[in-house]
């Protein structure tokens, strides 16, 4: 099987995280710069690491929120550039789960600010996967 991307979009930075090929385990990838070479940077990773699929963070509530439109133009354009499937899965509260697990490391916020990203694109793809394999 080839691995699964996820993505957790924020308007200043993209937290990357990656699967196993077995789809067991999510791994932190990186953190791009949200900016006119996201879209390539993605790219480039999805041709190096071989991805079958792209899970993408989406806030789900009652309406569209302004970064929930933003998520869908970022993944439109993805789109244009790519015919890997790409799905949307609720992130409600990765950022949250993200920032609790990194202060129970007891490191001060400033050191892993930058590390936030990847970590919650890390806890979307861990619950993603862990979802497939209870639906088995």
């Amino acid at each position: 099987m080839k691995p699964i991307m996820a993505l957790d979009y924020g308007s200043k930075r993209i937290g990357v995280a990656i699967s196993d090929e077995l789809h067991l385990l999510a791994h932190p990838l990186e953190t791009i710069k949200n900016d006119e070479f996201a879209i390539e940077n993605i790219l480039r990773l999805i041709k190096e690491r071989n991805v079958g699929k792209i899970i993408i963070g989406f806030p789900k509530w009652d309406k569209v929120t302004p970064i929930g439109e933003e998520i869908l133009q970022f993944s439109e354009k993805l789109k244009m550039y790519t015919d890997v499937e790409i799905e949307f899965v609720n992130e409600f509260y990765s950022s949250k789960t993200a920032v609790e697990k990194l202060v129970s490391t007891g490191k001060k916020f400033k050191k892993y600010k930058r590390k936030l990203d990847v970590y919650a694109a890390c806890i979307i793809l861990q619950d993603y996967l862990d979802m497939c394999k209870s639906e088995l």
